[in-house]
C-alpha cells in the first residue's frame, strides 16, 4: 500500500502522456538472430507513440562474452509473460506490447499493428504525474475517473538511454551493436490503493539512468493499463 502522502511547496510537475503504448524488447548480445532486431527497436525508441524499452536477458550470456546490460530479473520477467501475452514459450528476440500481445522482434508490419492495436484499447483514464522538489520525487497517480484496485502492481524502472559496444566474443564476435533504453534496475514498489496514491523517491536513491519508467500493470504480469516516463536530465 502507498503511504507517502507528500506536501510540497515549490514543486516543478512532469505531466505525462498518458496515452502511449509500452513496447519491451527481449534481446541479448549473445543472440546471433538479434542484431537486426535491435536495429529495428533503435528507431522506434524515440517515438512520442511509445514508450520502447529493452530487457537484455542473461540466458545467452557466456564465458566469451556476457551482455553488459543483461539481467536474471529481465529473464524472469519474460519467463513469466508467457501466461498472458499469448505466448507458449519465451524467444530472443522477443517484442512484447502492453503486456498482452507478443511477436518476433523483426516483424515490423506485426510490431505496427500490434501497436495500433493497443493503443486503440488504452483507457486514458489513470494518470501519472510527477512532482519534483528538490532530491524528493513524488508520483501521484490520478484515479478521479477510474476505479484503481489492488489488483494492479506499480513497477518502477530505471532505464539508461544508449550504450554501443563493440563484440568481442560470442555468436555475435566482431559487429558493433548499439543498444536504446535498457533496463538497467526494476522494482514492483507496490499494489495500487484507492486512498493512497502518492510515491516518494529520492533521485539520489536511484541507479545510475538517464530516466525512470512507472508501469500502472494488472497483477501477475497482465496488461499494462497506464504508464509514465520521468527524464533525470
Amino acid at each position: 500500500m502507498f503511504c507517502w502522502l507528500v506536501v510540497v511547496c515549490a514543486p516543478h510537475t512532469v505531466y505525462a502522456k498518458n496515452d502511449k503504448v509500452v513496447l519491451e524488447l527481449y534481446t541479448s548480445h549473445g543472440c546471433p538472430a538479434c542484431p537486426p532486431a535491435d536495429k529495428l527497436f533503435n528507431e522506434l525508441a524515440d517515438s512520442d507513440e511509445l514508450i520502447a524499452l529493452s530487457f537484455h536477458v542473461d540466458y545467452w550470456d557466456s564465458p566469451s562474452w556476457k551482455d553488459p546490460y543483461s539481467s536474471n530479473y529481465n529473464t524472469k520477467r519474460q519467463q513469466y509473460y508467457p501466461m498472458n501475452a499469448n505466448s507458449n514459450s519465451t524467444y530472443t528476440p522477443q517484442v512484447i506490447i502492453g503486456g498482452k500481445y507478443q511477436t518476433s522482434g523483426t516483424n515490423w508490419r506485426g510490431i505496427n499493428r500490434l501497436v495500433s492495436k493497443t493503443g486503440a484499447e488504452l483507457s486514458n483514464n489513470v494518470m501519472v504525474n510527477f512532482i519534483k522538489d528538490g532530491d524528493i520525487i513524488n508520483i501521484e497517480i490520478d484515479a478521479d475517473k477510474y476505479q484503481l484496485n489492488k489488483n494492479h502492481d506499480v513497477w518502477l524502472l530505471a532505464v539508461t538511454g544508449r550504450g554501443e559496444d563493440n563484440i568481442t566474443g560470442g555468436r555475435n564476435r566482431g559487429k558493433n551493436i548499439v543498444s536504446r533504453n535498457m533496463v538497467n534496475a526494476m522494482y514492483k514498489i507496490g499494489t495500487l490503493d484507492p486512498d493512497h496514491n502518492f510515491i516518494q523517491i529520492r533521485e539520489d536513491k536511484m541507479p545510475d539512468a538517464d530516466f525512470m519508467v512507472v508501469l500502472i500493470q494488472e497483477k501477475n504480469l497482465g496488461a499494462i493499463v497506464s504508464s509514465g516516463i520521468y527524464r533525470f536530465n
